[in-house]
């Protein structure tokens, strides 16, 4: 890695070949609060640095659409077959219907769209432990499950939810 020189207010870390903020950029008369960190500097393709203070840490939650008045028939499949608990949903968005499903830090939230019609292609992915397990509850929910093909990696597949599950 060539050194390059440090930057003010910041020291060179071969390790990712980036520039490191030591300190804030913001005056320290702000309160804490106000200041923040710089996680790296970058340069941009016109050459200028600038901070780089915002990174995605981990996706909170995936939000589907189901159609209303249907979330019993959500409940057993996601529940019963893919083994999600409910969480209670706040009483401002329990009064607009759906449900909110996790499994350890994996949520997924369905909201009621009074015009639904289900996606063709969008989905969530999951990673699931007992994968043959999986599918035989899938199949027993007369839910199609289709095994994927010509991708390396771990085994994997899709599935419609059955019949009348949003």
């Amino acid at each position: 890695v060539p050194q390059r020189t440090p930057l003010r207010d910041a020291r060179y870390c071969p390790a990712d070949a980036t520039y490191r903020h030591r300190r804030t950029l913001r005056s320290r008369r702000q309160s804490p609060a106000r200041r923040r960190r710089c996680t790296e500097l970058r340069r941009t393709p016109r050459g200028r640095i600038h901070c780089v203070s915002i990174r995605v840490a981990a996706l909170d939650h995936v939000q589907l659409a189901m159609p209303a008045d249907r979330e019993g028939e959500a409940e057993a499949f996601y529940c019963d077959v893919l083994g999600f608990t409910v969480l209670a949903k706040p009483e401002p968005l329990a009064s607009r219907g759906g449900r909110w499903f996790a499994s350890g830090t994996v949520q997924i939230h369905l909201g009621v769209e009074e015009d639904f019609r289900p996606a063709r292609k969008a989905h969530p992915a999951l990673r699931m432990d007992g994968f043959d397990d999986l599918v035989a509850k899938l199949e027993e929910a007369d839910a199609s499950w289709r095994w994927g093909e010509g991708l390396p990696g771990p085994a994997f597949g899709g599935s419609r939810r059955p019949a009348g599950a949003p």
